[in-house]
């Protein structure tokens, strides 16, 4: 069977945080932001993102 789209990237990213970056999420998070200009709408986005991460903590 055919994954979807959304297993297929969070097999994709597991493996590359995993052997790229020890596993760490957010270290290959930084690398993504670091390697381009991140626009004001991303920076909301993310902001958002983590606002509603803490919440669920």
């Amino acid at each position: 069977a055919l994954l979807d789209e959304a297993s297929a990237k969070r097999n994709i990213f597991a493996g590359l945080s995993d052997t790229l970056f020890q596993g760490s999420a957010m270290e290959l998070v930084m690398h993504a932001l670091g390697n381009q200009k991140t626009s004001p709408e991303e920076l909301a986005q993310l902001k958002e993102w983590i606002k509603k991460q803490e919440e669920n903590e």
